[in-house]
């Protein structure tokens, strides 16, 4: 399955409550789903295959994502705090799909207020079994792997076994609220990642790009997913992050270096 369950053993008492995933247990009052998908104002929904300004034509861009964490308060600082486990995960996705991982976690218990952080990761696929039936062979043992075509249609392939760690801060310091369902998306911005690689400059038949072949060009395409992740909202609950959700100005959280 996509989804794996809860580790309710791993989630602190004070933030998560361990009754009915409703969330009415005393001090909770609110619940959370997490998602994966892309964002760009003014280009969602996303189209498939995925064609940029440039020429650059990505046919699939897939990641794995979990250990959602949220840390609770007003602001978080420059600490290396962890916030309890939310969700584990891991939720792989498809960024070139408008429902980049179909359907959404299980929902989760939150307490109620104010959030100043989201900390996640892309990690390795481990377990080939759990990944949707669509996704390549190349993913397996991988974080993320990416196929496309630049515009002179050279093909190129981008396959990283690192993890990345993603912090997401409320802007300006400003923290967001969840209360009530939350239905919360972690979003990226493939346009600027694809970017990050400088295509252009990479002569040959074809282009693969890991940690032995143009590591430098990996590590900003790395760089750029951090920076350029979001967390929005859901509004409708759909599954589907559509243009007016991902408006630069709905951001709860935004990626730091």
């Amino acid at each position: 399955m996509r989804r794996q369950a809860v580790a309710a053993g791993l989630v602190a008492a004070t933030m998560f409550g361990c009754g009915p995933r409703a969330g009415t247990d005393v001090g909770n009052g609110a619940t959370s789903t997490f998602d994966v998908g892309a964002y760009k104002s003014g280009l969602t929904p996303q189209s498939h295959p995925v064609p940029f300004a440039d020429g650059v034509v990505v046919t699939e861009a897939w990641l794995s994502v979990g250990e959602f964490r949220l840390l609770p308060g007003a602001g978080c600082g420059d600490g290396d705090l962890d916030g309890p486990l939310a969700l584990e995960g891991p939720i792989t996705a498809n960024l070139t799909h408008e429902d980049a991982a179909s359907g959404r976690s299980e929902e989760v218990d939150v307490q109620a207020g104010a959030y100043c952080q989201l900390r996640a990761e892309i990690e390795l696929v481990d377990e080939p079994g759990s990944l949707p039936a669509d996704a390549p062979a190349e993913l397996v043992g991988a974080a993320l792997f990416v196929r496309g075509v630049r515009a002179d249609g050279v093909p190129f392939t981008v396959r990283s076994t690192r993890g990345i760690t993603l912090r997401l801060d409320a802007p300006d310091q400003a923290p967001f609220n969840l209360a009530g369902e939350n239905a919360l998306v972690v979003a990226f911005d493939l346009e600027a990642a694809i970017a990050a690689l400088e295509l252009d400059a990479l002569e040959g038949p074809s282009i693969a790009i890991d940690e032995n072949a143009e590591p430098q060009r990996l590590t900003g395409l790395e760089g750029s997913l951090r920076e350029g992740a979001r967390l929005f909202r859901d509004l409708d609950a759909d599954g589907v992050l559509s243009a007016d959700e991902a408006e630069p100005g709905r951001a709860l959280a935004v990626g730091r270096p």
